[in-house]
C-alpha cells in the first residue's frame, strides 16, 4: 500500500538565516578581525563571502525588510513574511533570538503570528545577557532565568532542539537565527573577557590599520578602490588617552562576546552534521547594522563613569563607544544609525555544500541586501509570493533573488536599493554609485566601485547623475513607519 512507502527526502534546501547584533564590519576573522571566529571562518572558507552587502543601518528596520521582503520599520496586514511564505511550501519553521517587531507575543505581529512553529527569544531590542527581558517561548512571556545563563549559549541549545525536531521529518526547514550578541550590554563570561585583554592594551589605532593590512591581504578589499578613510570625528588618539586598561577590557569585553556568538554558530553547525542536514543547508550570516558609537556607562544601577568598575558583569550596563566603534566598521565611515557603509554594511556569509557551485571561499564583488533575503529563500524552497493573504492585497516584494550568485551567475547591479534614518540619514545604491545625504546637508555622490569606504564626493562632478538618483529616492514610496507607541528599549 502507498502508506506504507518510505518517503523520500525533500531535496530542497534548508535555510538557517543567523543574524548578529549591532557588529561591525571587519569584526570577523574572516573580514580581517583580530577576534577568534573560527566557525564563521570556516563557513566562509567553505561557501562565500560578500564585500558589498548591506542592511537598512537600524535593528528593526534590518528585522522588518528581512522578513517582509519590504524596506519596512513594521509588519502590517499588507505585508507577508518569510516563515509564512516558506511555510506555505511545505517548510517546517522555527526561530531564537530577538524579534524587535513586537512585544506581545500572542499577536498576530508575533513570530508565531507571522508564521513560525516555534519560537524562543526576547521580544524587545536590547537588555541583559544573563537577565533578558521579555523572554518568551512560543505565545507566551516566561519568567527571567537564575543561575548560570548567558543567552548567547542559550540561544544554540533552543534552535538545536529545533533542529534535531526538524531532522526527524523529511521536509526541509527554515530556521532565523537572531542573535543580541555583541549589542550592548557588554556583557560575557570571564574566562573569555581574559582571553583578550592584552590584545587590546595596543589601542584603536595601531589594530585599525592592521586590520585594514589584513583585509587587503586576503581579498575582502582593494586597497586602490578602498582607501582607509580618517577617522571619525570624535575619535581621539590611543597615545592621548586616559585609563587605557579600562577602555581595552571594554574591548576585550566586545571581542569575547563575538567570540562566544562563534562558538555557539559552531554547536549549531555540529547538530546540523550530527543530524545529516549540514550538507543540504544554506547558511547565511548577516549583522543587522554596523558598529554602534553610543556611549553608555552603567554600574549597580548608578549612571556615569566610574574607571573603579569593570564592564562584563551582572552589574554593569556598558558600551564600547565611538573610539572603537571606529575600529569596529574599519574600513568603513561612520555608525550604526547612518546609511554611510559604516552604519549600513554587513560582513555577509553563505554556506551550502550541496549547492553553491562556485570555488569555496571565493569573495564575491556582486552586491546585496537584507531586503533579498525572501526573494532568494523563495527561489530556492519553489514556494510562491502571495498576491492575497486572507482576503487581503499583499503588496509586492521589494528584493531580488540572490540565487543566481550561488550559481556563478551574476544579478542586476542596476537595481535600486534604498537606505534611510527618517529626518537624520537617506541613501540610495544602484549601478556602481550611491547617493547620501546627512541631515540638513546636501547630497553627496559616490562611486562605489573605485571608492567602496566613501572618501571623494563626486555631487559637483556629476550634477545630473546625482539629481537623477535624488529623484528616484524621493519617487520612492516609503510605507510602514514604527508605530509611534512602540518604545524602543
Amino acid at each position: 500500500m502507498l502508506s506504507n512507502l518510505v518517503q523520500a527526502k525533500d531535496k530542497r534546501p534548508n535555510i538557517i538565516i543567523i543574524l548578529a547584533d549591532d557588529m561591525g564590519y571587519s569584526d570577523l576573522g574572516a573580514f580581517g578581525s583580530e577576534i577568534d571566529t573560527p566557525n564563521l571562518d570556516e563557513l566562509a572558507q567553505g561557501g562565500l563571502r560578500f564585500s558589498e552587502f548591506y542592511n537598512s543601518g537600524r535593528c528593526w528596520p534590518t528585522r522588518a525588510a528581512l522578513i517582509t521582503g519590504r524596506y519596512s520599520e513594521a509588519i502590517t496586514p499588507q505585508q507577508t513574511s518569510i516563515a509564512k511564505v516558506l511555510k506555505s511550501a511545505g517548510y517546517q519553521t522555527g526561530m531564537v533570538g530577538k524579534w524587535h517587531l513586537s512585544k506581545k507575543p500572542a499577536s498576530a505581529l508575533s513570530p508565531t503570528g507571522q508564521g513560525f512553529e516555534h519560537y524562543y527569544g526576547t521580544m524587545g531590542g536590547a537588555g541583559s545577557f544573563y537577565e533578558p527581558p521579555f523572554l518568551t517561548r512560543d505565545k507566551q512571556f516566561i519568567a527571567q532565568p537564575n543561575g548560570d545563563y548567558y543567552y548567547t549559549s542559550k540561544m544554540d541549545e533552543e534552535a538545536n532542539r529545533q533542529i534535531e525536531k526538524f531532522a526527524q521529518s523529511e521536509k526541509p526547514f527554515f530556521q532565523y537565527l537572531a542573535y543580541t550578541a555583541p549589542h550592548w550590554p557588554l556583557h560575557a563570561p570571564e574566562g573569555v573577557i581574559q582571553k583578550y585583554l592584552q590584545t587590546y592594551q595596543v589601542g584603536w589605532d595601531q589594530l585599525r590599520q592592521e586590520r585594514y593590512e589584513r583585509m587587503i591581504k586576503m581579498g575582502v578589499i582593494d586597497k586602490n578602490k578602498v582607501p582607509l578613510p580618517k577617522k571619525e570625528p570624535g575619535v581621539v588618539d590611543w597615545k592621548n588617552i586616559d585609563h587605557k586598561n579600562w577602555r581595552a577590557r571594554n574591548m576585550a569585553v566586545y571581542a569575547a562576546m563575538v567570540d562566544e556568538m562563534d562558538q555557539s554558530i559552531g554547536r549549531v553547525v555540529e547538530t546540523l552534521k550530527r543530524t545529516s542536514e549540514f550538507e543540504n543547508t544554506l547558511i547565511v550570516f548577516l549583522s543587522d547594522n554596523g558598529a554602534a558609537n553610543k556611549v553608555i556607562n552603567q554600574f549597580n544601577g548608578k549612571e556615569g563613569l566610574d574607571f573603579t568598575q569593570q564592564i562584563g558583569g551582572k552589574n554593569s550596563w556598558g558600551s564600547v563607544g565611538p573610539n572603537w566603534a571606529n575600529l569596529q566598521n574599519t574600513p568603513l565611515r561612520r555608525y550604526k544609525n547612518n546609511t554611510y557603509n559604516g552604519g549600513s554594511m554587513t560582513p555577509a556569509i553563505m554556506h551550502w555544500p550541496e549547492g553553491i557551485k562556485v570555488k569555496p571561499g571565493t569573495i564575491i564583488k556582486q552586491r546585496g541586501h537584507v531586503v533579498d533575503m525572501l526573494a532568494t529563500a523563495a527561489e530556492l524552497a519553489e514556494a510562491t509570493y502571495p498576491r492575497q493573504e486572507n482576503g487581503r492585497k499583499i503588496l509586492p516584494n521589494e528584493g531580488i533573488s540572490l540565487t543566481p550568485i550561488l550559481y556563478g551567475q551574476k544579478v542586476n547591479r542596476e537595481h535600486d536599493y534604498f537606505l534611510q534614518r527618517p529626518n537624520k540619514s537617506f541613501a540610495l545604491v544602484s549601478g556602481d554609485h550611491k547617493i547620501v545625504k546627512e541631515g540638513k546637508r546636501p547630497w553627496a555622490l559616490y562611486n562605489l566601485k573605485n571608492d567602496l569606504s566613501e572618501t571623494n564626493d563626486l555631487a559637483a562632478k556629476y550634477p545630473k547623475l546625482t539629481a537623477d538618483m535624488v529623484k528616484r529616492f524621493n519617487d520612492k514610496k516609503w510605507l510602514h513607519p514604527r508605530p509611534k507607541n512602540f518604545k524602543d528599549l
